[in-house]
């Protein structure tokens, strides 16, 4: 691929994800506030077990949407510097990502409604179709897959840890 395709490829990636991680940090808190209080219960079970089944709290939320973004950046950033590996780690990062924006979207379906990180998500899917299928004429579509799967294992991952740090964060804030 030439210069002129990479940029034209990975730059909007980078701008949506560093917009979907400011969305989910500015109204992760609200939204949470807003849910904790719902009145319809069968709702409140809903978010509940969402949350138990994901393990996350709001600190890990926020803290997951911070990394993936931070993923993002760091993989673009090596893209543009060259090297070894560099299109392949930032493809996988890529396919983290979709996953996020696919779970996102799932869990605003099965809420019927707003979570944090709908919006970029929505806006990210044209972008993320577009970027897959430009990769799909580089690569063969078994590499494609495992570039999926290893990001799939990335975005579990990094939801695991923003538990483990939201548990934390959570814990030291209730001590205090």
């Amino acid at each position: 691929m030439s210069a002129l395709s990479v940029l034209y490829i990975v730059l909007p990636i980078l701008a949506v994800s560093f917009c979907h991680a400011l969305e989910v940090v500015f109204t992760a808190r609200r939204w949470a506030s807003h849910h904790s209080a719902s009145s319809d219960e069968a709702h409140q079970s809903l978010v509940n077990i969402l949350f138990r089944l994901s393990g996350m709290n709001m600190s890990a939320l926020v803290i997951a949407a911070v990394v993936g973004f931070l993923a993002v950046l760091l993989s673009t950033a090596a893209l543009f510097a060259g090297g070894l590996w560099t299109e392949r780690i930032w493809a996988t990062i890529f396919m983290a990502y979709s996953v996020c924006t696919l779970i996102n979207i799932v869990c605003a379906v099965t809420l019927k409604g707003y979570v944090p990180g709908l919006v970029t998500s929505i806006i990210s899917v044209p972008l993320i179709a577009h970027t897959a299928y430009s990769l799909s004429l580089v690569w063969p579509w078994w590499e494609m897959l495992l570039f999926a799967i290893l990001g799939l294992v990335l975005a579990l991952a990094n939801l695991y840890f923003a538990q483990r740090l939201g548990q934390r964060q959570t814990s030291k804030s209730t001590k205090n």
